[in-house]
Parts: C-alpha cells; structure tokens; sequence
C-alpha cells in the first residue's frame, strides 16, 4: 500500500520535526543547520527574534536541552508548504542550576520544501500549552 502524497508530505515533515528534536538534544549543529533555511525567522518565547546564523550560535552557547517533546501535534501540507502547531515542552539544563528546567509552551512551525527537501522557514513560540 502507498500514500498518499498528501500523507507522504506529512510524515516527512513529521520525520524532520523528529530530527530536529533529536539534534538538539545531541547538539548536532550540522543536521540543524541543513534543517534551516537560509531565511529561516526564529521567535523565542521571550520575543527574540533570530535569524539563520542567530539561532544556531544561540543554540550552541546556550542551555543544553535535555529532551524536547512535542504534544498535540498538528500537520498542515499546503502544497510544498507546511504548517506545525502543537505543545513544546523543552527540558533545559542551565549552568549553574543542578535540575533541568523545564519550559512549557505552544509553538507554530512552517516548513517549505525546496528542490524536494523540507526546511524550517519560521518558528515561534509562546508560553503555556494549549487548552485541553
């Protein structure tokens, strides 16, 4: 049995939103970098805002993540566009704390896909999970 091109889209983009968290948590700039695009507009909770070269320097000085969950997940494919919203929970190790602090927020992701591959064009994120 195949997909559907639509189900095919959605399980790559589910795959590279699986990746991304596995490099966090492995602190692979690499994978990360190729996960990125170029103009890729990155929001923190807090309202910083970073682009390509931003984000992956803050990500490698920053706090290690412990783990990054994701909740409720959901997957909208528009063409070679694709939409991700869903709960965020991040496990953060900060220097000088002994436990890992965890952050709770809702996030909204799109990816586009150029020349057959997905990439993170847009992050954001705000505080607190979505209603149950």
């Amino acid at each position: 049995m195949t997909l559907s091109s639509s189900a095919q889209d959605e399980m790559e983009v589910r795959q590279l939103e699986a990746r991304r968290q596995t490099a966090l948590v492995a602190l692979d700039m690499e994978a990360l970098a190729d996960m990125f695009a170029e103009d890729i507009v990155h929001v923190h909770t807090n309202g910083m805002v970073h682009d390509k070269a931003a984000i992956l320097s803050h990500i490698r000085s920053r706090a290690q993540f412990v783990a990054v969950e994701r909740r409720n997940l959901v997957v909208r494919v528009y063409g070679d566009t694709a939409l991700l919203t869903g709960d965020l929970i991040n496990s953060l190790r900060i220097a000088g704390e002994e436990e890992p602090r965890i952050m709770k927020a809702f996030a909204t992701q799109v990816v586009r896909r150029e020349d057959g591959v997905w990439r993170f064009v847009s992050f954001h994120a705000c505080l607190g999970l979505a209603p149950a």
